[in-house]
């Protein structure tokens, strides 16, 4: 920690401009606690690590959430910096006494206050809640930051998240279209990460695209509000037709109960479990929260509600309310989000998906008419594969 209380209750913060003399008098004639705990403090001033304070025996003290490595000190330093370079006023550490918290970077005088969090190491979900709903709860808005070297890039376009980063996951609206998107800082170059999630692939990847910019080409409008411009080509198709691929291959044994359950549904009706039409698959952006394989919960919806013949007629409501018993039955399963839950919005945007291959009409009151029976074809995997790609690449023209 950069801050700590002495004898008299003065604040002492080693970000500010103190001289190594200076402070070095100060480490010998004066003692030092915890702004949290109260717990006496040893003032560390080498070389290898930013002067800290560190507490001189193990306790119990509500702020330490876990070990302080040297990147979430530097971070700390190098952030409360560049706020004061860009004339933003910020504590660091501050201490809020009728929550018990102080965020690593405190910012009063926006409207609401805000914190700013450096993450670098993984908590767990109810912990990374507690945190965000006792600021929220104090009037103040906090937003996540995660260290750089959390930033796992699989491929091109391609990102490993953890449960902790979808949990902060952040709504932006470009346009018409929803998106999502992650921020990062490396202290070390200096720079801001902006990964902007496009689709998820798996209950873990997700297809996306990252944004670098230093830390001196932005300021904090920019780091809150960040705006996205995606490139004319992407690689995220490849990938997709790759997991949609292996989704097609995958062999019985293997199976989760859901994909038992839809097999047994398909076959009693005579489809191929693996033959299943393009529009099965398909890649959802709000589906962020979504963590059940996409071309499962959306072959439910087409062999639960689309295939009822032509002419006929279904709510999203209905849709909707099926879609909450699954998951209370423990068939679809969703990520732990601290913001949303779009699951509605996932639904409705695969309609309109459905509606432009021609399948289904949307009418008034969130109803739907079907257009055509369901063409459920035994392909060979060559000609499967073809359809996959032909169908995604006239719904998504990047």
């Amino acid at each position: 920690m950069f801050v700590a209380m002495n004898k008299r209750g003065k604040r002492i913060s080693l970000l500010e401009s103190f001289s190594l003399k200076e402070l070095q008098e100060m480490k010998g004639s004066e003692h030092f606690y915890c702004q949290s705990c109260g717990e006496e403090v040893i003032m560390k001033l080498g070389q290898s690590v930013a002067w800290h304070f560190a507490h001189k025996a193990a306790g119990d003290c509500p702020n330490q959430h876990e070990p302080e490595t040297r990147t979430h000190l530097t971070g700390k330093s190098k952030l409360y910096h560049w706020l004061k370079t860009n004339g933003v006023k910020a504590e660091v550490e501050y201490y809020l006494p009728a929550i018990q918290r102080r965020p690593d970077l405190y910012l009063p005088e926006r409207v609401p206050p805000l914190a700013i969090e450096f993450q670098c190491a993984t908590i767990g979900y109810e912990q990374l809640k507690a945190r965000s709903d006792s600021l929220a709860a104090e009037g103040i808005r906090v937003c996540w930051l995660f260290g750089s070297h959390r930033l796992k890039k699989l491929a091109p376009n391609l990102f490993k998240l953890s449960a902790m980063e979808l949990a902060t996951l952040q709504e932006m609206a470009t346009h018409s279209e929803r998106t999502y998107f992650l921020r990062y800082f490396s202290p070390t170059k200096k720079l801001f990460c902006f990964l902007q999630l496009l689709f998820p692939l798996t209950s873990t990847q997700f297809i996306g695209i990252e944004h670098s910019q230093p830390d001196s080409h932005i300021n904090l409008k920019e780091f809150l509000t960040p705006s996205f411009h995606s490139p004319v080509y992407l690689s995220w198709k490849r990938h997709w037709l790759r997991q949609k691929k292996h989704w097609r291959t995958k062999v019985l044994p293997k199976f989760s109960p859901l994909e038992r359950y839809l097999f047994t549904i398909c076959a009693r009706r005579r489809h191929v479990f693996s033959s299943y039409p393009a529009y099965i698959g398909l890649p959802i952006a709000s589906s962020i929260a979504i963590a059940t394989p996409p071309y499962l919960w959306q072959m439910w919806i087409i062999t639960h509600f689309v295939n009822r013949g032509k002419g006929a007629y279904f709510t999203l409501e209905e849709i909707e309310r099926g879609f909450q018993k699954m998951v209370l039955q423990r068939y679809f399963q969703l990520h732990l989000m601290l913001r949303f839950q779009p699951i509605r919005q996932a639904l409705t945007d695969y309609l309109l998906l459905l509606s432009r291959v021609g399948l289904i009409t949307p009418l008034s009151g969130d109803s739907y008419r079907i257009n055509q029976s369901i063409e459920w074809k035994n392909l060979d995997l060559e000609t499967l594969l073809k359809k996959d790609q032909k169908l995604l690449d006239l719904l998504y023209a990047f």
